[in-house]
């Protein structure tokens, strides 16, 4: 009888699940516009639920005899919020719907394929990270890396010689870009880290969906995840952190004092030692993980022979021995000159960044305030409740782990509130990854607790509390996915690559702020393009200005690709997105693609444009070279406005009133019969579909109405055509 009424009972869950899940999909299908008649109408709804609850039905058969009981259903509810409108948008209702099988499928096999949870695990985490990977240059740290590492140059403080020499090997791989392999790079450790990050969970609790959805909270919160998808260091920080742990938490661990066993115990202090030091070569915060390695080795008190120990020690130092890649490849980074030793140290300890060090921040009432708010944002309250009841069960079991991770999350929380910069919280990445295991630890216990109950109940209750636990990270997923992409970001060395391939002046000089200097300096250094070029990047504009004054004395051609203010007195012209500064008039280098004599302001005409052009970064912008003389120097500073009129006749886009010459060259500063070259780029919005457009261009005092005549003229537009 209690099988008859398990059967029937089933029957009715699995039509429900089939009908819930089904509709999800149907909804999903129809918001991106695949079949929207799908579910237009209540009958299109009804007949979507009907025909998946029956497709279920069908498969109930299977599911009996295979996994039991109705534990495989429940996550095809998990598209429910997605159907009742509590969570909108295609996004939600895709990972909600795809979540919702995964969890289904991997409810069913249970125990049989132990591969297959870690497998699923790892191929959606690299897809999604690869999804949202940086295509291009990043700026800052992530642009040096991405010149650093293919040149086996040597980064900044602290050097991060591991991080530099593993990553170079994927510079070698022929897919796409090598600033994209670097960052790629990123995206392997990242999914490393979460699949030892399952490994790790699963041998505290010995539970799989537990440590699934562990993994999956720590892969996709939102700094881990912004860090997996740039050329940073600390997705490889975060997987050798993660290694450490497992082994200090004491995996693998063997039973006894045999002979055999103290060998095995040899060899996982053997491998600890190893990575301790290999994981101080990529990123110095690892010093932070030392006290937890005391607490490991006064719990474990491992029984090493002393020749035993002497080999563990030499495996740190040679793990520590990547640092001599610095001291070692210095020379040939700088005409030959070899480093000093404390100049070494200074570089490897970073000593320029002591000073962000302050002790006082550990009993700031507002340093608190902020370092707590970035320890609790990745996860929120219910992942905090849950890391708070994971303590609690490791308190009742594995009070070994509970104070090597305890330790461990107290030494990271620290240093987040001593180290005053402004990018900590990826300093707290560490951290994040202990919550994580408390995380999965919390779940288990609640999972165990479930499943304590007598009887069919029990493991009923578990699963459903797996499938509401999973909304954390799916939710995770639909939320940061849209805050952390990089996939749109412009290819920025599509720029730097048009750029260098203009006609520039042989050995001439281009003084570029930081997010043009990234590009250029790029595709120089790492596709040799027009090595001859000498690229600047300076600290302060007064530097510039001298820069500026110093090479063009000495006769060497200036470009700008900055805004430098007060140049009226000098002679400027766009070279494409450059600008060319000289104390001469500046001729222009080529003939415009189109003559006009067009008069557009006082004393102004427009005599001749380039046809207009695609960006060269990819972005969808528009590039437009204006031609200007002035029959008498302008007495007002005109800005130059742009716009677009479609077939209609309407305005379908304009621009913003911008000086000419890259903001540089006041039309006040103008040089009677001079003509004044003036590069446009047209940033056209995404409702700006394609089409015919006339170009119009207008001279326009400032602050001045569009719409009303300029110096007498009824109609102040210069139309270019289509």
């Amino acid at each position: 009888m209690r099988v008859g009424r398990s059967r029937a009972l089933r029957l009715p869950l699995a039509g429900l699940a089939g009908a819930v899940w089904g509709l999800g999909l149907a909804r999903l299908v129809a918001e991106a516009g695949l079949i929207v008649p799908l579910y237009a109408s209540p009958w299109a709804v009804a007949a979507v639920a009907a025909m998946s609850s029956a497709g279920l039905l069908l498969a109930h058969r299977f599911l009996d005899s295979r996994a039991g009981g109705v534990g495989p259903l429940l996550p095809l509810f998990l598209p429910l919020p997605y159907v009742l409108g509590v969570v909108v948008g295609p996004l939600a209702g895709c990972v909600l719907v795809v979540g919702g099988a995964v969890l289904a499928v991997l409810s069913a096999t249970k125990d049989r394929t132990p591969w297959l949870v870690p497998a699923i695990l790892g191929l959606a985490t690299l897809i999604l990270y690869l999804q949202t990977l940086l295509p291009s240059l990043g700026e800052a740290d992530t642009f040096e890396f991405q010149v650093v590492v293919p040149r086996l140059a040597v980064a900044h403080p602290t050097g991060y010689p591991l991080y530099t020499l593993v990553s170079k090997l994927f510079t070698l791989l022929p897919l796409r870009s090598v600033a994209w392999r670097v960052s790629l790079a990123s995206a392997v450790y990242a999914t490393g880290a979460v699949l030892v990050l399952y490994t790790l969970v699963l041998a505290l609790t010995g539970r799989r969906l537990p440590s699934f959805l562990a993994s999956l909270v720590f892969a996709f919160s939102s700094v881990f995840w912004s860090q997996a998808i740039v050329a940073e260091v600390y997705a490889l920080h975060a997987l050798l952190i993660a290694a450490i742990l497992l082994l200090l938490t004491g995996w693998p661990r063997g039973q006894g004092v045999s002979s055999a066993v103290l060998t095995h115990e040899a060899q996982r202090w053997y491998l600890l030692a190893l990575l301790l030091g290999l994981s101080l070569a990529n990123h110095l915060t690892t010093a932070l993980l030392l006290p937890a390695v005391v607490v490991a080795l006064l719990l474990d008190r491992p029984r090493l022979r002393p020749k035993q120990w002497l080999v563990a020690g030499a495996l740190l130092v040679l793990g520590l021995s990547v640092y001599a890649f610095i001291p070692l490849r210095w020379p040939a980074l700088n005409n030959g000159e070899s480093m000093t030793v404390p100049g070494f140290v200074v570089h490897i300890t970073g000593g320029q960044f002591h000073g962000a060090l302050r002790l006082e921040g550990l009993g700031d009432p507002v340093r608190w305030s902020i370092v707590g708010r970035l320890i609790r944002e990745p996860f929120g309250w219910t992942g905090l409740v849950l890391a708070a009841l994971g303590l609690v069960g490791l308190a009742r079991r594995r009070r070994c782990v509970l104070a090597v991770t305890g330790v461990t999350f107290l030494a990271f929380l620290a240093y987040g509130l001593a180290y005053h910069v402004p990018d900590v919280a990826v300093f707290l990445i560490p951290a994040h990854l202990v919550l994580a295991i408390w995380i999965g630890a919390g779940i288990a216990l609640l999972v165990d607790l479930a499943q304590a109950r007598p009887g069919r109940v029990g493991p009923v209750i578990g699963q459903a509390l797996v499938v509401v636990f999973a909304l954390l990270p799916l939710g995770l997923i639909y939320m940061n996915l849209p805050a952390v992409d990089q996939s749109r970001t412009p290819h920025a060395e599509m720029w730097g690559r048009e750029v260098l391939g203009l006609p520039l002046d042989l050995d001439s000089a281009v003084l570029a702020d930081v997010k043009k200097f990234a590009p250029l300096y790029y595709v120089q250094q790492i596709e040799a393009l027009r090595p001859d070029i000498d690229i600047v990047l300076l600290g302060a504009e007064a530097e510039y200005k001298e820069a500026l004054s110093d090479r063009m004395a000495a006769g060497q051609t200036v470009y700008l690709a900055r805004y430098l203010p007060h140049l009226e007195h000098l002679h400027l012209r766009s070279m494409g997105p450059l600008v060319e500064v000289s104390a001469r008039p500046l001729a222009p280098a080529n003939s415009p693609d189109n003559l006009l004599d067009l008069r557009v302001g006082a004393a102004i005409r427009l005599v001749g444009y380039d046809e207009v052009a695609p960006s060269g970064d990819g972005s969808g912008a528009r590039q437009l070279t204006l031609y200007w003389v002035a029959d008498e120097t302008p007495q007002q500073d005109y800005l130059v406005r742009l716009r677009l009129r479609d077939e209609a006749g309407a305005v379908a886009w304009k621009s913003e009133p911008v000086r000419p010459v890259a903001g540089l060259f006041p039309t006040s500063a103008w040089r009677p019969g001079e003509v004044v070259v003036d590069f446009h780029e047209l940033a056209l919005p995404s409702h700006v579909g394609a089409g015919a457009y006339t170009v119009e261009v207008g001279l326009f005092p400032k602050f001045a109405d569009e719409g009303l005549p300029v110096d007498g003229r009824s109609d102040p537009w210069a139309r270019l055509g289509e």
